[in-house]
């Protein structure tokens, strides 16, 4: 007899509160499954393995570039292996139908040690809040902290990938801190009182110039703490392409290519860990102990209120104290080249 399968399946969105916590880069959502076919079961198996396979690229591309993907992608490995549950709900059974939401947990540490079995770097840091400044120059106008930029016309995506932006109101006040030619000239000063107004140390100032067939765009970083702007690129593409979401993809690439783990070094640091309480010394360690970049934190030496630990992290030791400083917990290397990790004021 003559099989008849008809399947659809909708990735269910699910908003999360934001957390710089890296497990939370690796949850998945509910897929909907809706199966019309005579062997229902067999179905129902080949449907929960395409899942798997869908909930697992879904996290590559977040924390994978593109050259990480394509070794991955090269490597037989079994999804089982790093599946913690599967969650069906809503299921609905008769004799040729099937329907339910199914959703796919994969082990966090599980996943994790995949990546480096096979020496696979990646980022599973959310980035802090950036502003996102846009000017725009067009043959007959110049447009840059207004309303009338076609860019701000556009919908506001706050997250994208790892990347947290943050917009301006395009207030008139906007516009007196940073106008049009301060934009155009990257004026640092201006960049540092915009920054100060929306409480952020991190600005992507963006300009683009439509012409004729293609639109140029300059893309710059800002980091207020510093003071140091640093032209990230500069390129072209077709105007009809959809600008906005190649800039964003850009965005997020660029986060993810200055962040990545190198699971190829592995290094060691004994640092003292001035803590005023036990209560203090459990959070600092439960907050070092979090981050997937730690190979091991134990302790080596014990003094009141400063403890020595022997930390082994994965890659690149800037990144480790980035992670940290968002968790409130400071890693300062000193000028005699001890390491001191204490809560930040």
């Amino acid at each position: 007899m003559k099989k008849i399968l008809i399947i659809s399946i909708f990735i269910q969105l699910i908003l999360l509160d934001f957390s710089y916590s890296n497990e939370s880069v690796f949850k998945t959502g509910f897929y909907q499954v809706d199966i019309n076919e005579e062997l229902i079961q067999q179905a129902k198996e080949k449907e929960i393995n395409r899942i798997k396979k869908l909930s697992f690229d879904n996290i590559i591309k977040k924390i994978l570039n593109k050259e990480e993907i394509t070794k991955i992608n090269k490597i037989d490995h079994n999804l089982n292996l790093i599946i913690e549950s599967i969650l069906i709900e809503n299921e609905f059974i008769s004799k040729n139908k099937y329907k339910a939401n199914i959703k796919i947990n994969f082990n966090y540490n599980g996943f994790v040690n995949l990546l480096r079995k096979y020496k696979i770097n990646y980022t599973d840091y959310q980035s802090p809040d950036h502003l996102l400044l846009v000017a725009e120059k067009k043959i007959f106008s110049k447009e840059g902290l207004s309303k009338v930029n076609s860019f701000y016309k556009k919908k506001q995506i706050n997250k994208y990938g790892l990347i947290h932006l943050k917009y301006p109101y395009l207030s008139p006040n906007d516009r007196f801190i940073i106008p049009y030619n301060k934009m155009i000239n990257k004026d640092k000063n201006a960049l540092k009182n915009i920054a100060s107004k929306y409480s952020t140390n991190f600005i992507f100032l963006v300009l683009i110039e439509h012409n004729n067939s293609i639109i140029n765009f300059d893309i710059s970083f800002f980091r207020l703490n510093d003071n140091q702007l640093i032209d990230i690129n500069n390129f072209s593409i077709k105007k009809e392409l959809n600008y906005e979401k190649y800039l964003y993809d850009f965005l997020n690439n660029w986060w993810k290519a200055n962040n990545l783990i190198n699971n190829s070094s592995i290094n060691n640091i004994k640092c003292f860990v001035q803590n005023s309480n036990i209560h203090e010394l459990k959070f600092i360690n439960s907050k070092i102990n979090s981050i997937s970049q730690i190979k091991s934190n134990i302790l080596n030496q014990i003094n009141l209120g400063l403890n020595i630990n022997e930390i082994k992290f994965y890659g690149d030791i800037r990144n480790l104290i980035s992670k940290l400083s968002y968790e409130k917990i400071t890693l300062k290397i000193q000028s005699n080249n001890d390491c001191l990790i204490h809560v930040s004021n």
